[in-house]
């Protein structure tokens, strides 16, 4: 590893560590089969929230559609399919991905500099 370091020169090198919160609730999630009609009121209202807010109308739903039908197609080529930019279709993406409520579990990132260790947490992204 130091030798492929070496070929950029002089420089600071910094390791970052990560760590996993918790469980992810997505995963309890997908081993349900059914929805209540709570929660799919609560889908139904969040993806018309998203459609407003985009200033471009619904779009959510198509982008879910077009998921399903092609689960193990990449992002860059689903994007092109409804000529959308890839950063803006995954950026979509990970909207449908957020939970209801806007709070975000931290996540911590340790950068340990040369003289010590530092850490800090930020919201999680």
């Amino acid at each position: 590893m130091l030798e492929d370091l070496a070929r950029y020169g002089e420089g600071r090198l910094y390791r970052i560590s990560l760590r996993r919160v918790g469980p992810d609730p997505r995963k309890a999630l997908r081993a349900r089969a059914r929805l209540t009609a709570g929660e799919v009121d609560e889908l139904r209202e969040k993806l018309a929230r998203l459609g407003a807010a985009s200033g471009s109308g619904p779009w959510a739903l198509s982008i879910l559609r077009l998921i399903e039908a092609q689960p193990s197609v990449r992002a860059p080529d689903l994007a092109r399919q409804v000529g959308m930019e890839t950063l803006r279709f995954k950026d979509r993406v990970r909207q449908l991905k957020e939970p209801a409520s806007s709070q975000k579990q931290p996540q911590e990132i340790a950068c340990p500099p040369h003289a010590g260790h530092r850490s800090m947490s930020h919201p999680g992204t």
